[in-house]
Order: structure tokens, then C-alpha cells, then sequence
């Protein structure tokens, strides 16, 4: 018969022994993971359809969870504040662009990717500000959308400027 000390050590070792196996064949697992994937990429494909097909609402409230958790750790690494007055309701703060550009990068990526890349920002290239903020900003900065007729001709800016005056 064993001692209570000696039970957990054996424990202890078969936990040991366990991390240890993983570690030295993962790398195969997961090799094996990504070629099985590869070749079978159809049928996943296939199956992944008719779930979404048949389970449509929990597919979309799952989508719509998933990107608001995404939105409100963004919003976190922000500061949950407009940086100009301060102002906390994260319904009306928007994610803005230090230096501009901002149209051009929300047109290349949309939704959950975007947010994905604010997070991993490191240099400093994002802001939260409120709605009213982040209008104001535009119109001192002149970051107008430049729209585009089916005819091609451009109407350059739709300033504010002087309409409220």
C-alpha cells in the first residue's frame, strides 16, 4: 500500500509525463490538424453552409456577442472616454484615426478585422472620440469623403462650414 505522499508524487509525475508527450508531438498534431483540413476543406465547407443554414439565429446572435466583446476590449485599450471632452456612453464613441486616413482603411477592412488590427496597434495610431468630437475633428481637419457621381464627376467636399452659422 501506497502513502499519501507517494500518490501525489505519482500524480505529480503522471502530469509531468503528460505535458511532456504533448509537447513532443505536437508539432505532429498539429501538422496532421492542418493537412487533414487542407484536403478536406469541401466538406468542411459543406457542413460549416448547411449549420448556418439551419441554425441561423444562433449563428447570428453568436456573431453579433462576438463582435460587441471584440468592440467593448477595443473600446478598453482606448480608455472608454473621448479623449477631447470625456464623454463615457459607448454607444456614441467612434474610433478615430490620429492622422486621418481612416476612410481608406474601414473600406479594406471591415467589422471584426478592424478591430482586430486597433488592438494589436502598438504606435499609437488610434483615438476614441464621441460622435460630436469626432465631427468637429473632421471639419477643422478637412477629412471630407470625396464622393463620386455615376457620371464620374466629383463634388470635392460637403464642408459644414458657414451652414450653421
Amino acid at each position: 500500500m501506497r502513502t499519501v505522499t507517494e500518490l501525489y508524487y505519482h500524480d505529480d509525475m503522471k502530469k509531468e509525463w503528460q505535458k511532456e508527450s504533448w509537447r513532443k508531438y505536437r508539432q505532429s498534431h498539429l501538422e496532421q490538424r492542418r493537412k487533414y483540413a487542407k484536403e478536406h476543406r469541401k466538406q468542411a465547407r459543406t457542413r460549416e453552409k448547411k449549420y448556418r443554414e439551419t441554425h441561423r439565429e444562433l449563428c447570428r446572435k453568436s456573431s453579433i456577442e462576438s463582435y460587441q466583446r471584440l468592440r467593448r476590449k477595443t473600446l478598453k485599450k482606448l480608455g472608454n472616454k473621448c479623449v477631447r471632452c470625456g464623454f463615457s456612453d459607448s454607444r456614441a464613441l467612434q474610433i478615430d484615426h490620429v492622422n486621418g486616413e481612416g476612410a481608406k482603411e474601414r473600406e479594406e477592412l471591415c467589422c471584426s478585422p478592424y478591430l482586430k488590427k486597433v488592438l494589436a496597434d502598438t504606435e499609437g495610431n488610434y483615438q476614441l472620440l464621441c460622435a460630436n468630437c469626432n465631427m468637429i475633428k473632421r471639419e477643422e481637419n478637412g477629412e471630407y469623403r470625396k464622393h463620386v457621381f455615376d457620371d464620374g464627376s466629383k463634388l470635392q467636399s460637403h464642408s459644414f462650414k458657414g451652414v450653421y452659422a
